[in-house]
């Protein structure tokens, strides 16, 4: 549909390997990419499984990576692109799209109910993203825009 509007061709394996790029590879962690690209969904499955105590250790920025203080779990989510190299075109397609986040409620996730996105020290209002439980998982989805627009203080926070 990008290419439909724009008029540039754009090549959805080229789109997900460049999104594949942003997922870091952990020290002491699997991480899994599945490429998904049918009729209805173009994105990546990516599964990370490992401790993340030991992780943490060797990987400071944690993009992805649930943090724990306290009670709480925070995941650092990163900036894909500034608002200078989204073009209008890109953003009214992407206003559409979702990052999909599903969560095992067992294990250090045992108890977690609720989860809110956080920008610039401000909880955004639930309406701006959607978060479902079903039995013993979260399901979280989070508006691809903000992904382009988030800076440094952009995070989702467990509790």
């Amino acid at each position: 549909m990008i290419s439909e509007f724009s008029g540039d061709e754009a090549n959805i394996t080229d789109i997900l390997t460049q999104a594949d790029s942003t997922v870091p590879e952990y020290e002491g962690m699997s991480v899994e990419k599945v490429v998904i690209d049918n009729s209805f969904y173009a994105g990546s499955e990516i599964r990370m499984q490992g401790n993340l105590e030991t992780t943490m250790l060797y990987n400071l920025e944690g993009y992805f990576l649930p943090i724990k203080e306290g009670n709480h779990f925070f995941i650092r989510l990163p900036e894909l692109a500034t608002e200078q190299q989204l073009d209008s075109m890109a953003a009214a397609f992407l206003s559409g799209a979702k990052y999909t986040m599903l969560i095992d409620l067992h294990g250090d996730f045992k108890g977690i109910s609720i989860a809110r996105l956080i920008y610039d020290g401000e909880v955004l209002p639930e309406f701006e993203y959607q978060v479902n439980i079903y039995g013993s998982s979260m399901l979280i989805e989070i508006p691809m825009l903000f992904l382009f627009y988030a800076q440094e203080s952009f995070y989702l926070e467990l509790s």
